[in-house]
């Protein structure tokens, strides 16, 4: 039996090996293929900005092929009963960045709110401050400035696009080894909700999600903020 486990570890650790190096080619790949700032930029070409790839979604957009899976945002908080810090969902945070169309102000808003919130001293009882997290929004500034969760209408009008819709859908494949071409997409936003489905439970917050059918039907979503959803950073090109 111990025998047999081992070459199952084995076995995994041999095809999760065989799988970064497709995914190292499958990227390096991408990399000699797509555009630089030099040429000539279409809409729905793969491009490289600041080292990032990414897909031509306007004149003015660029919109990143890679697609991180994450909370829009939670917070952890300290249990007087379990004496420990632990998850605590979104605990009812509530935004001013509430915009349908400008995503790069509504990323700001956000930032903005959390360091206000950040305290590095104890409570008056003692316990440590709660901790603050935004996974959408770090995602896109950790790939530079500029970059930024889009708002509603910008996801909305990306996807509208059958041509901008099936060259990200081929080339989010192609650098993550999934298969996004046939599947249902469901993306954050960073068009915060409010209490749309919860009035009177103000433990929880939502944000607004983008769902793609597998043909390519569009709809919004109001979804809880500390649920997962996929992540698209966008920037703009005038900001260069």
């Amino acid at each position: 039996m111990k025998q047999k486990i081992i070459k199952t570890a084995t076995h995994l650790m041999a095809k999760a090996a065989m799988n970064y190096a497709k995914n190292k080619l499958q990227h390096a790949g991408l990399m000699q293929l797509a555009k630089h700032k030099e040429e000539v930029w279409n809409v729905g070409d793969l491009v490289i900005q600041n080292k990032t790839l990414a897909i031509v979604v306007d004149e003015k957009t660029i919109a990143t092929i890679a697609a991180q899976e994450g909370k829009w945002q939670f917070m952890n908080s300290y249990c007087p009963y379990l004496h420990e810090v632990g998850y605590n969902g979104d605990c009812g945070l509530k935004t001013q960045a509430t915009s349908r169309s400008n995503g790069a102000e509504n990323q700001f808003l956000v930032e903005s709110l959390i360091r206000q919130l950040e305290s590095p001293t104890r409570n008056t009882y003692g316990c440590p401050p709660p901790e603050y997290y935004i996974p959408a929004f770090d995602f896109c500034s950790s790939l530079g400035a500029g970059w930024y969760l889009p708002a509603f209408d910008e996801l909305w009008n990306m996807f509208s696009n059958p041509l901008v819709a099936a060259a990200w859908r081929k080339y989010a494949s192609l650098q993550s080894g999934k298969d996004y071409t046939n599947r249902e997409l469901q993306i954050w936003s960073s068009t915060d909700n409010g209490h749309p489905t919860s009035e009177n439970d103000v433990n929880y917050t939502e944000a607004l999600a983008l769902t793609v059918s597998a043909e390519g039907k569009l709809s919004e979503h109001s979804k809880i903020k500390s649920q997962p959803a996929m992540i698209i950073a966008f920037f703009k090109l005038e900001s260069v």
